[in-house]
C-alpha cells in the first residue's frame, strides 16, 4: 500500500487476523481517529483470514495516525484484534 491521502478513494485496507473468519457476521474494523472519534468501517472476509476495507469518499476525511482493530463478530468469539496504525497525510505533502 502506497502513502494515503485525505479524500482517497479506492484505497484497499487488508488486515489479516491469522485465523478462520469466514463465519464472521457483518465485520467491521474499528477505527480510532486521530480526533478521538472512534468510527467502524465496513468490511468483507477474503482469503478466509483477512478483512478487506475499500475506501470510499467518507474513510479517510481526516490526516494523522488512524489506529485500526479487526472485529471479525464470530459466533463464538467477540473481540478485538491487534492494533494497526495507518497515517493518512494531508494532500500534496
Amino acid at each position: 500500500m502506497g502513502k494515503i491521502y485525505v479524500g482517497d478513494v479506492g484505497t484497499e485496507i487488508i488486515v489479516d487476523c491469522g485465523e478462520d473468519i469466514t463465519n464472521g457476521v457483518d465485520p467491521v474494523l474499528k477505527v480510532l481517529l486521530p480526533d478521538g472519534t472512534e468510527v467502524e468501517w465496513t468490511c468483507s472476509v477474503v482469503e478466509t483470514t483477512k478483512l478487506r476495507h475499500v475506501s470510499d469518499a467518507n474513510t479517510f476525511k481526516v490526516k494523522g495516525q488512524h489506529k485500526l482493530q479487526a472485529y471479525p463478530n464470530l459466533p463464538n468469539w467477540i473481540g478485538r484484534g491487534k492494533t494497526k496504525a495507518i497515517t493518512v497525510y494531508a494532500k500534496y505533502t
